[in-house]
């Protein structure tokens, strides 16, 4: 696309794309984060855009990162923090493999992080943890997060445009 771009002469996007690319390099330097061979994580973020929002998840196993969800919902499904709780117990009732810990980048109050750990226990043969890191290794991993949920919720993006574009011209040609 960056090459396309420029031979298009549409240069400020082919510098859009080449910054991309070095992000995502970037990021994929970051995920190379290993944790203590016992830990067994759950990292969860949330972006909300202008027209979507997007949760973002990193599974560590064995102390490795084993796995990356991310869910794009539109505003009207997901517009706050609380629907991401919600798809949170939802993901697990289907998904299952609870972890011990689950780390959140947004903030719950109190009584809503106990609540989403005690419903998780009663499906887990062990007590699970919900915590929102505030530094350490936890706040770099929910940091890692975000910055997928908003790469996910860019890409979406930018194949929206692309398919808006697309059935514009088909519009015009079709007259």
């Amino acid at each position: 696309d960056m090459e396309y771009a420029a031979e298009e002469m549409e240069f400020e996007r082919a510098a859009q794309l080449r910054d991309s690319i070095r992000a995502l390099g970037a990021l994929v330097e970051k995920q190379k984060v290993v944790a203590d061979e016992k830990v067994m994580r759950d990292v969860f973020a949330v972006y909300i855009g202008e027209t979507e929002s997007v949760l973002a998840m990193l599974s560590i196993r064995g102390g490795a990162l084993v796995n990356k969800n991310q869910f794009v919902l539109s505003l009207a499904d997901f517009s706050s923090e609380d629907d991401a709780v919600a798809l949170i117990a939802d993901y697990y009732d289907t998904a299952g493999n609870i972890p011990r810990e689950i780390m959140l980048d947004f903030e719950l109050t109190e009584e809503d992080r106990s609540l989403l750990s005690e419903y998780l226990t009663l499906s887990a043969p062990y007590k699970v943890t919900v915590k929102v890191p505030s530094r350490g290794d936890g706040r770099r991993l929910c940091d890692m997060a975000l910055e997928n949920a908003k790469e996910t919720a860019r890409q979406h993006r930018l194949t929206v445009e692309r398919e808006d574009k697309s059935v514009g011209r088909l519009a015009e040609l079709l007259g």
